[in-house]
């Protein structure tokens, strides 16, 4: 099991210094749409994916950008296109209101990934990377 830390935020330096505090086997950040083939390519099998960024219940991204980086639907469109078939690992969302948007995500893609669990955090978050505060969607 691997696990990948995606900082999609390029405004707000206390998001990116919490993330690189995280022991993760593979890291991304930024918010360039190119780099996610690669690094969404390679889950499999029980991997894990951490989303470290801003958010509330429909959106995640930039602050700059009112978090419209991906909204619900995009991502959705974006983890059909690009995560392997029969990836069942984990999703944590690491962004205020994580947890809100897991569960809109989860009824988005339940066909496609049926065993793909999903967490996130209730409300604000203090930026700390820490799956103990995730609850699962």
């Amino acid at each position: 099991m691997a696990t990948t830390l995606l900082t999609w935020c390029r405004d707000d330096e206390k998001v990116s210094q919490e993330a690189i505090k995280y022991p993760a086997d593979f890291r991304y950040s930024g918010c360039r749409l190119a780099a996610l083939p690669q690094t969404l390519g390679r889950l499999s099998g029980d991997d894990i994916l951490i989303i470290t960024a801003h958010g509330n219940p429909y959106n995640f991204g930039d602050k700059c950008d009112s978090f419209s980086d991906f909204t619900v639907d995009k991502f959705a469109d974006v983890l059909r296109q690009l995560a392997p078939n029969g990836w069942n690992g984990s999703i944590y969302f690491d962004t205020c209101n994580g947890l809100a948007f897991a569960r809109n995500l989860k009824a988005k893609i339940a066909r496609e990934f049926p065993h793909l669990k999903l967490f996130g955090c209730e409300g604000s978050t203090n930026m700390e990377v820490d799956l103990s505060k995730h609850q699962q969607a």
